[in-house]
């Protein structure tokens, strides 16, 4: 549900934001890729 989404993004919102001195040191391209499968899932997952 709608619902859930949005808490589970918050959420990640949150842990992005405490963990933002670990999350930098990751390299973007780790990012980017871990984000793009976060979305792809998100959809596969809806649908």
């Amino acid at each position: 549900g709608t619902g859930y989404d949005e808490k589970m993004v918050r959420e990640m919102e949150g842990l992005e934001a405490s963990g933002s001195t670990y999350i930098c040191t990751l390299c973007d391209s780790t990012r980017a890729e871990a984000s793009q499968n976060m979305v792809l899932h998100s959809i596969t997952r809806s649908h």
